[in-house]
């Protein structure tokens, strides 16, 4: 769980912040989409954290990372995209930042 714990501190939680900040405002908070993707970001935040069902969670997190990847490249995304105007694009280029992906090769999960 230690793995899970770095990855979710080091990428995907500030990830899902972006998406929540800049990204998702352009639907609006009520807009059902949005709501859905932020239920899936509570929800697998909940299942990082969690130490007591550890094996659940695990399961939990490779169904509905995936579940929740795929729904937003097909939905979400491409919903976004109809209706952001060059103005909110440039914003979103110029507020998210690719952070390089570097594997934590030093925790016990890869030996």
């Amino acid at each position: 769980m230690t793995y899970l714990h770095w990855f979710w501190i080091t990428y995907l939680e500030n990830h899902f912040k972006v998406e929540e900040k800049f990204i998702f405002p352009i639907l609006g908070t009520d807009n059902i989409l949005v709501q859905k993707a932020v239920n899936e970001h509570i929800k697998l935040e909940s299942y990082f954290k969690d130490n007591e069902d550890i094996h659940t969670s695990i399961n939990l997190i490779e169904k509905v990372l995936a579940k929740h990847i795929r729904f937003e490249e097909r939905e979400l995304f491409n919903k976004i995209q109809e209706v952001a105007s060059a103005e909110q694009i440039n914003k979103i280029q110029n507020n998210i930042k690719d952070i390089p992906f570097v594997e934590n090769l030093n925790d016990t999960f890869w030996i």
